[in-house]
């Protein structure tokens, strides 16, 4: 169950509280005193505040995360276009034909960024969600593309 999801039943399950569980023999009658409609639409609204800016908050600290996710990406990307150059040209080609996946990853994980940005609170968890399926495969392809890198070639025969 998604947070967002768990949030809202809390919130309804609150306010059922409100309406049924309130304490039946606060008066001298023993009658349990009247809850009106109001109070706990009042009551309901608070909960659904408190919801949305929990949410926000969430949202908030994932996209910060986000970001830096993908600034940690292009400063190793730049690190191995780098090292490659460093080991001479048949690396150099090697990285250069990783490149343009490692870029295209990078640009979806930018894209799911900003459409995170923008997203309202029930559907920024579906795009956090595709942001981190990403984010693990531009770690793969990384690791894969730094591998080829120190993976001598084979002599030629």
């Amino acid at each position: 169950m998604n947070m967002q999801r768990f949030l809202s039943l809390s919130c309804l399950v609150a306010a059922a509280g409100l309406v049924v569980g309130c304490d039946k023999g606060d008066d001298a009658t023993g009658t349990a005193p009247a809850v009106s409609a109001d109070a706990v639409k009042a009551e309901v609204g608070e909960a659904a505040d408190a919801v949305k800016e929990f949410t926000a908050a969430k949202k908030d600290e994932f996209i910060a995360a986000a970001q830096k996710q993908i600034d940690a990406a292009e400063a190793e990307l730049s690190q191995l276009a780098a090292d490659a150059k460093a080991k001479g040209a048949e690396a150099e080609a090697k990285f250069n034909a990783a490149k343009a996946s490692l870029d295209t990853q990078i640009a979806a994980m930018k894209t799911k960024l900003a459409e995170a940005k923008s997203a309202s609170g029930e559907a920024w968890g579906e795009i956090s969600a595709g942001f981190s399926k990403a984010a693990s495969d531009l770690k793969t392809a990384m690791t894969n593309a730094k591998n080829a890198l120190t993976t001598p070639a084979p002599a030629p025969h």
